[in-house]
């Protein structure tokens, strides 16, 4: 099989069309790559979909990114992350030899539609497959706007939905599914080679380059109508470069003995990557590679892979099969009716939201891990378990609770707004397996401080984490969960749209 051929296969079961429209070949002049959140220009599936499509038309790939000053919960903290992440994209792109355009929403240039100048100018648009937050409704809005093709890739998971087969309830029957296939999709190839150069103008609302370099940035996003009051992090970057740096120094220095400090928030134990694979600047197959070169042991590297490939990817699979991973009502009947049952219980205490943001609570563990998100926007995994499910004892019903984790979450963690983030609260709210029937948590599991603070070093651990400045952001007087109103039916319900779910371009497609 030629090497063409070899990479259709894959990106065929990586792609699904969000519309019916024809690939407008004549009076067009490239493919439009449209990239929201996988933030890479290097081993992206979704820029190696859209070379494909350009090789068959004979027309250059153009890459666009764009960053809007509305999205739910802008601020400093994922404005910077995400352009430091944006730049190195175009810097990557570019030594493959594409040309990447950018937009930045600000108050001084507050124009938008760059994306549909762009798009009325492209034969077809290739996209990024998102199963959650703003990229998964605005993608398919486009799709419903645009009269041409527009075809999503996912390149966010190892192995895609299409090839998964069918649909998993279970965390074992997936995982047993995903194993299956691993070894044929860590051999999937990537960087196809691109031949031709987009010559494409600057739009006049582009944001020039150099407004984003490392030292105009801060000026540039003080420029936009976002929230100010969350600050960027100091301990990461959002580029490509500072990605490779942090999972090499993870491999090196976290990852041996990971299965048996993981836990423990005071070794710190963890891998940190979650920001790099949400935003998409680090792929998982990256990941997995730099796994497979450590030397870690096998039970570190099974717990590590199970954690990356069946958990991720498995909370990725069922935000794939519901019409709103944010939404309450995905949690198990049972657990729902459990906690509707005991709605009205007195609770310990009925914390205000400012409390709780800024960590002010009589619990000190659920303060420092507040507190991580709040610093740091990111927080220790079992720190998080027992974060979670604290919200359902002070808040007055199982709901607010929700929707309490889901905004604070979101709106703090370079992590949020993710399935796996998602799927982890679920599990927090009942989609573990039940226990006997409690006040307030009804048969859902309560998670106890008693192991978290018996773990070595924890006490010391707490009163230094405790001691460490926090932001004071701005407090909203309720928590808002933000899902798109239109939101309805799974993405797996739209693969009926795939008629043809091929990379081939059929003379019928193109006008």
């Amino acid at each position: 099989m030629k090497s063409d051929q070899i990479f259709e296969s894959y990106l065929t079961k990586r792609s699904r069309s969000l519309n019916s429209k024809p690939i407008k070949k004549s009076g067009t002049h490239y493919v439009l790559c449209w990239l929201q959140q996988t933030l890479r220009g290097v081993n992206n599936p979704v820029i190696d979909a859209a070379i494909a499509f350009s090789r068959q038309l004979n027309q250059p790939v153009l890459i666009y990114h764009g960053l809007g000053q509305h999205y739910p919960h802008a601020s400093d903290r994922f404005h910077q992350f995400i352009l430091e992440a944006s730049k190195s994209l175009e810097e990557d792109a570019a030594r493959r030899g594409l040309k990447v355009i950018r937009f930045v929403e600000s108050q001084s240039n507050p124009h938008n539609g760059i994306f549909y100048t762009l798009a009325k100018k492209a034969s077809l648009v290739v996209l990024d497959d998102q199963p959650a937050f703003v990229g998964r409704w605005h993608a398919q809005s486009v799709a419903n706007k645009l009269e041409r093709r527009v075809v999503a890739v996912d390149g966010a998971r190892l192995i895609p939905e299409i090839a998964l087969g069918s649909t998993f309830s279970t965390t074992p029957s997936f995982r047993a599914r995903h194993t299956s296939l691993r070894s044929k999709w860590l051999d999937e190839p990537n960087n196809l080679s691109n031949d031709l150069m987009a010559d494409v103008d600057l739009p006049d609302n582009a944001t020039p380059i150099n407004m984003l370099q490392s030292n105009k940035l801060g000026k540039l996003i003080s420029d936009c109508d976002i929230d100010h009051t969350v600050p960027p992090v100091q301990w990461c970057s959002g580029s490509r470069r500072s990605a490779i740096k942090h999972l090499n120094w993870a491999m090196v220095q976290q990852f041996p003995n990971y299965a048996s400090k993981r836990n423990n928030p005071s070794e710190t134990g963890t891998t940190y990557l979650s920001p790099y694979l949400h935003f998409g600047v680090l792929g998982p197959g990256d990941v997995v590679a730099a796994v497979n070169e450590s030397d870690a042991s096998s039970r570190d590297s099974w717990k590590f892979l199970d954690e990356l490939l069946t958990w991720r990817e498995y909370f990725h699979h069922r935000a794939f099969n519901t019409p709103d991973p944010t939404s309450y009502d995905n949690l198990p009947t049972a657990a729902k009716a459990s906690l509707s049952s005991h709605s009205s219980d007195s609770r310990e205490h009925l914390y205000p939201l400012g409390t709780l943001i800024h960590g002010e609570t009589d619990d000190a563990v659920w303060n420092v891990g507040q507190r991580q998100f709040l610093r740091d926007g990111w927080m220790h995994n079992n720190l998080r378990m027992y974060w979670g499910k604290r919200l359902l004892a002070w808040t007055k019903t199982p709901q607010i609770a929700w929707q309490t984790a889901c905004y604070i979450n979101d709106r703090f963690s370079l992590d949020g707004r993710d399935p796996a983030t998602y799927g982890n609260m679920q599990w927090c709210f009942g989609a573990s397996k039940p226990s006997k029937d409690k006040p307030v948590y009804g048969t859902v599991p309560i998670k106890s401080n008693k192991a978290l603070l018996s773990k070595s070093g924890m006490t010391q651990w707490l009163n230094d984490e405790l001691e460490k400045a926090i932001p004071r952001v701005a407090v909203p007087q309720q928590p808002t969960v933000r899902s798109h109103p239109k939101a309805s039916g799974s993405l797996a319900a739209q693969l009926a749209l795939n008629e043809r779910n091929e990379m081939r371009v059929d003379k019928d497609d193109t006008q």
